[in-house]
């Protein structure tokens, strides 16, 4: 041992042909310190002075990892060493354990220090108003040692957190716009039409219809001559809904433009105009379903999966499985279907 650096010995008992023994012993650590130090000195010397090991020690260390390979993993002819395309492939391997590594020890050394872990999530502002408190009020009881840090906004700042790692998963509407991300479905919904309850033309239409449930249904079209508060286009919902209004050839008169869905809703409960939102939340106390009528749109519906998405490079922690496990069967139970194996309504 010299300074902090602690090697580790390996001992092999060997039965040779004549009949007698021999201890082959090696000087290597548990990790692959070694092959990294001879990739950065790029000398097979160097690299053993620097970790304290003999250079035959330090080459057959070497010889036996390429062995395990059947090739090479340095140009032996180049000074100073270069990697060979195995090598490099195989360096990268390294690299991305290490990193693997150390989030682990980050994240066992954090929950150890502070009792406690956390996880990073990314919601739409609308959906963390209506549905998170409720459903945290019973979660953080049943998981008292699991702390939650949200980042909200819209699905091109929450994608753009979940590219950063600045957050663990994100809850949101597919498509997604990037491609290293892998996601799990949790539901389906209706994309739902919002008006005041005093709206006049309201009274009057649904005066014809049927109610299902918590809404009525009914085409676009009898909406063209309304007057709409729309998300911004950088908005999922957004997106749905005007895909759907380039199938019907209408162009909504859309007034007032926002980024805060729930403004939308109280203005649209306030009479301002038509706006829409997805359906899993309108049972929540926090929305205004006693002041607002609320349809459904066309035949097929409107409608929209809503997902957990994360890094494909980066498998969810235990903690995070929890999360949107329960996450996911509050929302079915909000919107009164059964589980179902694909996590989807039943229609």
């Amino acid at each position: 041992m010299a300074g902090n650096h602690c090697n580790y010995y390996f001992f092999r008992v060997l039965l040779m042909a004549d009949g007698t023994l021999e201890m082959e012993v090696s000087m290597f650590s548990d990790n692959y310190a070694y092959f990294l130090k001879i990739v950065e000195v790029g000398n097979l010397s160097k690299a053993a002075d620097s970790l304290y090991v003999s250079q035959s020690a330090l080459t057959k260390y070497l010889q036996r990892i390429e062995a395990s390979f059947g090739t090479e993993l340095f140009n032996r002819k180049e000074r100073p060493l270069r990697l060979t395309y195995a090598g490099q492939l195989f360096y990268e391997y390294i690299q991305a354990e290490e990193t693997i590594k150390q989030n682990l020890i980050d994240r066992i050394g954090e929950i150890t220090s502070q009792g406690r872990e956390k996880i990073c999530i990314g919601m739409p502002l609308w959906r963390s108003c209506v549905l998170l408190p409720g459903f945290l009020k019973s979660f953080m009881l049943r998981h008292p040692l699991i702390s939650i840090e949200l980042s909200e906004g819209s699905a091109k700042h929450l994608e753009k957190c979940l590219m950063e790692d600045t957050v663990d998963f994100i809850l949101a509407n597919l498509p997604l716009n990037y491609g290293n991300v892998s996601f799990d479905p949790l539901f389906t919904e209706n994309i739902l039409l919002v008006g005041s309850q005093n709206d006049l033309f309201l009274q009057d239409l649904i005066k014809k219809k049927t109610s299902v449930g918590h809404y009525y249904h009914a085409d676009i079209e009898e909406f063209k001559d309304g007057t709409f508060i729309m998300a911004q286009k950088s908005q999922h919902i957004t997106t749905f809904v005007e895909n759907m209004l380039k199938q019907h050839r209408i162009n909504l008169n859309t007034t007032i433009r926002t980024s805060n869905v729930t403004l939308a809703v109280n203005m649209a409960s306030a009479g301002l105009g038509y706006t829409f939102i997805p359906e899993c939340g309108i049972n929540s106390e926090f929305f205004p379903k006693d002041s607002v009528y609320l349809f459904s749109l066309n035949n097929p519906l409107l409608t929209c999966v809503f997902a957990a998405a994360y890094k494909k490079d980066q498998p969810l922690s235990p903690a995070c499985q929890i999360f949107i496990s329960e996450f996911r069967q509050y929302c079915l139970k909000m919107l009164d279907v059964p589980l179902t194996s694909s996590g989807m309504h039943l229609e």
